[in-house]
């Protein structure tokens, strides 16, 4: 019933501050569940995903400011030692208002609490989860024996040849073949998508603008003598403007075997989907 009843005090205050300064974004409030246990030898630290606009104490037993060094950071202890239990509220650039119950400890086990953030493992929980996707369909690819397509090249005993173009969600996986027909090994430096302007790329001076890969399945170190295997690519989906084409390119480390394919948006609307 306090709690309910310092939110509805203090409240008017907040809205006030907030209309003040960000009438267009909307407010909302979030009550948090877990106490804040502080005392009076520490600091408890308090970040937040937006700047904090105003904040409020439930009593004079919390010290509170904001950091000078950065505007999403509260820092609080209490005043003396020993309280009772007491509230914080806190208001942010975004709109949020959040509550907290806040009660002394002599030996606070958290002195860090992060509000609103992504944490860090579920950031490489979501990347790791989708290179495993990647990976997945990108060895569904490199197993198709009868490719979608053929468009390929070869000098100098070295083959560039891509055997089709996949696409799931939103992503595309061009299934490429390396062959080495030599007794020389290939080393690898560049195996790459760009995109170009083609008709200035048939003149000479051209800018091309490298595609950086989502994943990479394949050896694209070295390519042993007479020997051939698939990489595969995954990017984003792609498409071409007009006058524009890709450029597949293998280059050779310390070497001068370099081959090159242009992909036209003819080819990448062929793209298959991947069941």
């Amino acid at each position: 019933m306090k709690l309910l009843l310092n939110i509805l005090f203090y409240m008017p205050l907040l809205m006030a501050e907030l209309c003040s300064a960000q009438s267009s974004i909307k407010t909302y409030a979030r009550v948090h569940r877990d106490t804040i246990k502080i005392n009076d030898k520490q600091t408890t630290n308090i970040l937040f995903a937006h700047p904090i606009t105003v904040f409020d104490r439930g009593s004079a037993d919390i010290l509170a400011q904001r950091s000078p060094m950065a505007a999403d950071l509260l820092q609080i202890k209490a005043s003396g030692s020993g309280f009772e239990n007491t509230n914080l509220s806190v208001l942010c650039a975004d709109g949020s208002l959040h509550v907290f119950n806040v009660s002394y400890e002599h030996n606070p086990t958290k002195l860090i609490w992060e509000v609103g953030l992504v944490q860090p493992d579920a950031v490489n929980d979501r990347a790791t989860q989708a290179r495993q996707r990647y990976h997945a369909r990108a060895l569904k690819v490199s197993q198709l024996l009868v490719p979608s397509m053929s468009v390929g090249r070869e000098r100098q005993q070295i083959g560039l040849r891509l055997n089709g173009i996949y696409i799931s969600e939103d992503q595309m996986y061009f299934h490429v073949k390396l062959t080495n027909k030599s007794y020389i090994p290939f080393d690898i430096s560049r195996l790459a998508l760009y995109s170009s302007d083609g008709k200035r790329a048939r003149r000479g001076a051209h800018q091309e603008v490298e595609i950086p890969p989502l994943y990479i399945l394949g050896d694209v170190r070295r390519l042993e003598r007479r020997s051939a295997h698939s990489v595969v690519l995954v990017t984003p989906k792609l498409s071409l403007g007009k006058g524009k084409e890709l450029r597949l390119q293998l280059w050779e480390d310390q070497g001068g075997r370099h081959q090159q394919l242009v992909i036209k948006n003819k080819h990448l609307i062929k793209a298959v989907p991947l069941n």
